[in-house]
């Protein structure tokens, strides 16, 4: 099929199915999309809700806890400090702190004292119970810090309670300081600025619709327009709700006027672009692709002959055209410097792994004659600490270009292998051969007598190397090349073992490993 006769066969399908895919991709995908948006928008405002309250709960903590463990509340709970209602409690300080009620208990959870805010004065009481009976004293004795929720008549509040010490919480507790506030109308204000939302804080004396949250999980699985937050005392008995509502507009449905809009605009544009995309993009992109087709049977690059009215296809045509140009000559430049390091100018690692993967195949196939050759240049870091790493790199080139110098043969294979580490794959049919280039290496770095004072072989810069030697080569060593490579590497490791400056050869036969 053409591609002129797909774009009709397209335009006038997806102009018969575009509404109705709209309105399926609507319900099924934008819809639960936008629910999804909104439950977590809803979530994210309850939490902000449950940080409000939390933020209030620790002031509350804070400055209890501060007074419980206060000198002049002390001594005031044991008695020795009646002026410390005066000077304290009755004090222009305390009046202005954000705490309702006060109460203070002995060891036996017996009121010492009680009062509560009214006027901007503190009406004393003979109990605590007559200000609230939600508070557990028996609970509070116990332990050390409490908080809970309260009802005081028509009034929901919180508490904070913490044993009373003296300063250095040195001595035993004498009793418990309780302070009390009430949830207020500026609380409810916080909430609502903070998440653009209505809340309404109520005892829980009326039946709600819908399944209370709690302040712990903040866990919906629903989207609604309202919310209902639980507020249990201590005693985990829900006292009050937090009602959290949602203007109407702000709840996503399933149709609404954008979306209807948008359905009918997209009905109508499909053919108009269509149109214009198969007359100005359609006819010239065909073009090009038949000639690109044609190259690629080719296997060569040629000039595309075409020309567009749209400025960006003529401008893809003439950089094409330049590219095609060029990307021959880049092609072998590309595939020469993927095979050479960049620092030797000799072959690197990726070219070496591919290298030795073929002669391992092709000598266990052929059973020709195979040696790994692992070098390292000795005591090169110390090299590079006194001498300068610019002076390090120029060693490096030195010593891969003597390297490569001392290899005869145009089958062997040198490359730097990592850092100062090169690596060789050769082919040498007896042991006394491979001994000979391997001494023929050592030497010739040795004669480069590049100075190197801080060496603990020499005074000049020398090499250590370790061979594997392939005895026998076959089939059997189909999956032995990496135990090649690591035998290569243990010799290496016990020429420097035994002083540098030197080689070490091992065999590799069938059997071995």
């Amino acid at each position: 099929m053409h591609l002129r006769t797909l774009v009709i066969l397209a335009a006038t399908a997806y102009t018969l199915i575009i509404g109705g895919s709209l309105l399926l991709y609507r319900i099924f995908v934008v819809f639960p999309s936008l629910e999804i948006n909104t439950l977590n928008q809803h979530r994210n405002d309850l939490r902000a809700v449950y940080a409000t309250y939390i933020n209030e709960r620790e002031n509350l903590i804070l400055f209890n806890q501060d007074w419980s463990k206060w000198d002049n509340t002390y001594q005031f709970a044991n008695g020795s400090n009646p002026s410390f209602l005066n000077k304290s409690l009755h004090s222009p300080f305390f009046y202005r702190a954000d705490v309702d009620a006060v109460a203070v208990l002995d060891t036996n959870g017996e009121t010492f004292y009680a009062a509560y805010k009214s006027d901007n004065d503190l009406i004393q009481v003979d109990d605590l119970k007559e200000i609230t009976n939600d508070i557990n004293i028996e609970q509070i004795n116990k332990e050390e810090q409490l908080f809970g929720i309260i009802r005081s008549g028509e009034k929901l509040g919180y508490f904070s309670s913490h044993h009373i010490q003296d300063s250095l919480e040195q001595s035993s507790k004498i009793g418990a300081l309780i302070f009390i506030r009430y949830f207020k109308e500026d609380f409810i204000k916080r909430i609502e600025l903070l998440t653009n939302i209505s809340a309404k804080l109520s005892l829980a004396n009326q039946d709600v619709d819908t399944d209370l949250i709690t302040l712990d999980t903040l866990n919906i699985t629903t989207m609604h327009k309202e919310y209902y937050l639980e507020i249990p005392n201590a005693a985990q008995q829900t006292i009050a709700t937090i009602k959290i509502s949602y203007p109407n507009k702000t709840l996503p449905k399933i149709f609404d006027t954008n979306a209807i809009l948008s359905i009918l605009i997209l009905l109508f544009l499909p053919l108009i672009i269509t149109v214009l995309v198969y007359i100005f993009f359609l006819i010239p992109i065909t073009k090009i692709a038949t000639q690109i087709l044609y190259m690629n049977k080719d296997g060569k690059f040629h000039y595309l002959k075409l020309k567009s009215p749209i400025i960006e296809i003529n401008t893809f045509i003439t950089a094409f055209n330049t590219f095609s140009a060029k990307i021959t000559a880049y092609q072998e430049k590309l595939k020469a410097d993927s095979n050479t390091d960049g620092l030797t100018n000799i072959h690197n690692r990726r070219f070496f792994d591919d290298a030795y993967e073929k002669a391992w195949a092709l000598s266990s196939r052929n059973k020709t004659p195979l040696c790994i050759v692992m070098l390292d240049i000795d005591h090169f870091k110390t090299y590079n600490d006194h001498y300068g790493h610019q002076q390090g790199d120029e060693v490096l080139k030195q010593v891969a270009q003597a390297l490569r110098s001392n290899l005869r043969r145009s089958s062997d294979v040198l490359a730097r292998y990592g850092g100062e580490e090169f690596a060789i794959v050769l082919q040498a049919e007896k042991a006394d051969e491979l001994d000979n280039t391997l001494s023929m290496l050592v030497n010739c770095i040795d004669q480069l007598n590049i100075e190197h004072l801080y060496s603990s072989v020499k005074n000049n810069l020398t090499i250590s190397c370790g061979a594997c030697h392939i005895i026998e080569p076959a089939l059997w060593m189909k999956e032995k090349r990496d135990d090649a490579l690591k035998l290569a590497d243990e010799a290496l490791y016990q020429a420097k073992h035994e002083g540098r400056n030197q080689h070490r050869t091992c065999s590799l036969k069938q059997g071995d490993i």
